[in-house]
C-alpha cells in the first residue's frame, strides 16, 4: 500500500485533506462508511498506478 512509504505528517496530511477523487471527501471520513475504504483503498491503488484522476 502506498502510505507505507510516506512519512506520519504527509500520511496525517493526506488522510485529512478533501480529495477530489472522493468527491472532495477527506479519506479519513471515508471509514466510517461501509464502502468507504473500498474508496480509499481504489484511490491509493490508481496512485500507485499511476492513473490518479
Amino acid at each position: 500500500m502506498l502510505l507505507k512509504y510516506l512519512n506520519k505528517k504527509k500520511m496525517q496530511k493526506w488522510l485529512n485533506t478533501p480529495n477530489r477523487a472522493l468527491n472532495q471527501m477527506k479519506p479519513v471520513d471515508l471509514f466510517y462508511i461501509p464502502t468507504g475504504l473500498a474508496m480509499v483503498d481504489n484511490v491509493l491503488g490508481r496512485i500507485e498506478e499511476g492513473v490518479y484522476s
